[in-house]
């Protein structure tokens, strides 16, 4: 009888770290802003499959070449969903606004509700890597992985810079993980 391979755990997850940002194209750098800053990013996951992953990523940061706020979402798949190299791709949409502005309201800059937040879409590709657990048999050191990941935003306007370059270093902390039930096999009945 030949074995039936067991099915990954479907993992539900939730990470947050700091991300380092550069803006490139469509900038005036004429006062010798060189375009990069820092922020801090949060993202969900959900891993059907140790083929692929879904990941929903917020990034929130100020450009320091015109002091302009940024809220940052993606939504990625990756692949494979496992310790080790992923590949990402997908949609991104950012919320830009002055900073000053931002600091003046942030609970409608926040909600996205105020008429002067220029809205911008395009698309972003990534690479990464999860790192193993530093304990792998231990099943609380097993929640907790940390991910670094590099990936580029394409938004094709004029509105702001054409190209985010992003380096981003998390500690992912596993939510859920639900094991697969066991394949039942039937037996044949015999002929009566």
């Amino acid at each position: 009888m030949a074995e039936v391979a067991e099915a990954p755990p479907f993992r539900v997850w939730l990470d947050g770290g700091g991300v380092g940002v550069g803006g490139f194209g469509n900038i005036d750098n004429s006062e010798g802003a060189p375009g990069i800053t820092g922020g801090v990013g949060v993202a969900l996951g959900a891993d059907p499959s140790r083929s692929f992953g879904l990941l929903v990523q917020e990034r929130e940061f100020v450009t320091n070449f015109d002091e302009r706020h940024v809220s940052s979402i993606g939504v990625l798949v990756r692949w494979p969903a496992d310790d080790g190299p992923f590949a990402l791709a997908g949609g991104a949409h950012h919320h830009e606004l002055p900073w000053t502005t931002w600091l003046s309201d942030p609970g409608g800059s926040i909600a996205a509700v105020r008429p002067d937040i220029t809205h911008r879409t395009g698309f972003e590709l990534g690479a990464g890597w999860d790192f193993a657990p530093f304990a792998p048999d231990s099943p609380e050191a097993r929640r907790w992985r940390p991910s670094l990941q590099v990936s580029a935003m394409v938004l094709p306007d004029t509105e702001g810079a054409l190209v985010y370059a992003m380096a981003r270093f998390s500690i992912r902390l596993g939510l859920l993980e639900v094991q697969p039930r066991p394949a039942v096999q039937s037996a044949s009945s015999p002929d009566v």
